[in-house]
């Protein structure tokens, strides 16, 4: 799921989220436009309180053009 659709089904603003993820909401909207990728500790944190709704798949494997390995993030 990407972080649009998380946000949507949440009923969050990127504000909330970034407030919860300790960003900048424009880091937010950064990283649903693809300019920009979050940092493997703020996706961790991303994903942790997605409950895995966000994978490092769709933080990543799209801009990768690949899966990405999941193991170091447990």
């Amino acid at each position: 799921m990407d972080i649009r659709e998380f946000l949507f089904r949440k009923n969050m603003s990127r504000r909330e989220l970034s407030e919860v993820l300790g960003v900048c909401y424009h880091t937010i909207s950064n990283w649903q436009k693809g300019t920009r990728a979050p940092r493997l500790s703020q996706a961790k944190k991303l994903i942790e309180y997605s409950k895995g709704l966000i994978t490092l798949d769709d933080l990543y494997g799209k801009r990768l053009g690949t899966k990405v390995e999941s193991d170091g993030l447990n």
